[in-house]
């Protein structure tokens, strides 16, 4: 069973910046995790929203991708986008599972369509 994530923007923001730092480092998890001293579960948790990793932690996280500890203080997901942004994680998980599990593929497209309801949902708020 999945543990429920933190469901607030400053740790889903931080999920996603630490995220996409990384990929832009081209390191896999194992590399970072390896580079900072942490488990690789850990890691992975933190990435995906489920642990929000302690003030030396995240030094270590930052100092590994070259990243400034300052620019993720600001790495905040508005409220109104933080139902977007689990979606968006829980998809990421879905694909890197895709080859484990034949009925990920519907899963997938479920998603999918959540996720375009909610940006038309947004979209039309907007106008």
């Amino acid at each position: 069973m999945k543990r429920p994530r933190l469901n607030d923007g400053e740790t889903l923001g931080l999920a996603v910046a630490l995220r996409h730092a990384r990929r832009r480092r081209k390191l896999t998890q194992k590399e970072l995790a390896k580079a900072c001293g942490l488990e690789v579960s850990f890691v992975h948790r933190v990435e995906r929203g489920r642990r929000r990793p302690s003030r030396p932690v995240l030094q270590r996280l930052c100092k590994a991708l070259k990243l400034d500890p300052k620019t993720l203080d600001n790495a905040r997901i508005k409220p109104t986008h933080v139902r977007l942004a689990e979606l968006t994680l829980e998809f990421d998980e879905l694909l890197e599972s895709l080859t484990e599990n034949a009925d990920v593929a519907e899963q997938v497209m479920e998603l999918r369509q959540r996720v375009r309801e909610l940006r038309r949902t947004r979209k039309a708020a907007r106008a």
